[in-house]
């Protein structure tokens, strides 16, 4: 026997379902969300009350394998495939788990990245440091305590999109970062990226300084667009599905 908890971060549902259940229904009873019946009508397909390992919902692991072959194929063809593969691959995944958010209304990743989510929420838990939650303010997350699920979405967009959840955390492995770092590499002969650790920190101060912004825009859904109630540079909120989650140069990608 261990001390300690190992789990599969992708199966959690599956290995702790009865943590996972419980926490829907706090969540659904706390804040009149609806998370337990989405849960079950995505993946119990018989109608037991329980998700075992045969209920995988629609399949996404089919759709996930042919935009990795896309973005191999990109990263070992195009010029700055080590770029645009990364962030069309991330994006594409992200964008198609909300019919809102591309112009064929496709959702097919929205179990994968729903179960992510609650991953997280359980990883919050499990924090050895006491947070605030970012909504509710009597409410704390870390320590065996869990995080509304409203800031498990917060938190899990942010991260995905940028990397972390204010300016100074922005990673250039994010798709915000890759976008920067090919704008500056064609537009600006790489002046930023040629210090990486602080290329976007020094970028950021440019622009508080009054220098034109590189030329690129990225297009976010509403609620996007800031990190701490910060507007992040050459981000645009948008309700468009046609260019929600799209990059603008003079390609778009």
């Amino acid at each position: 026997m261990t001390k300690a908890l190992y789990y599969n971060y992708l199966t959690l549902l599956y290995n702790l379902q009865t943590t996972i259940f419980s926490y829907a229904k706090a969540c659904d009873s706390l804040f009149n969300t609806n998370l337990y019946n989405e849960l079950m009508n995505m993946l119990d397909e018989n109608n037991d009350g329980v998700i075992d390992y045969n209920e995988q919902g629609r399949g996404f692991e089919t759709a996930q394998l042919e935009t990795f072959a896309y973005c191999l194929n990109l990263l070992i063809t195009d010029e700055y495939g080590s770029l645009k593969s990364p962030y069309i691959q991330n994006i594409s995944l992200l964008k198609n788990s909300n019919s809102c958010w591309n112009p064929n209304a496709q959702n097919f990743m929205k179990e994968s990245i729903f179960l992510e989510k609650f991953s997280l929420a359980f990883k919050l838990s499990q924090q050895e440091n006491q947070e605030k939650d970012l909504f509710y303010n009597k409410m704390i997350y870390g320590k065996g305590y869990w995080p509304s699920f409203k800031t498990v979405e917060y938190l899990y967009n942010m991260t995905y999109v940028y990397g972390g959840q204010s300016l100074k955390s922005i990673s250039l492995s994010s798709p915000y970062g890759c976008l920067f770092q090919y704008c500056d590499i064609v537009k600006n002969s790489g002046n930023y990226t040629k210090n990486p650790s602080t290329a976007l920190s020094d970028y950021f101060k440019d622009l508080n300084s009054g220098e034109k912004p590189l030329p690129f825009t990225f297009f976010v859904p509403h609620g996007f667009g800031k990190l701490n109630g910060i507007k992040v540079p050459n981000t645009i909120e948008t309700n468009d599905p046609k260019l929600i989650f799209t990059a603008h140069f003079k390609e778009i990608w």
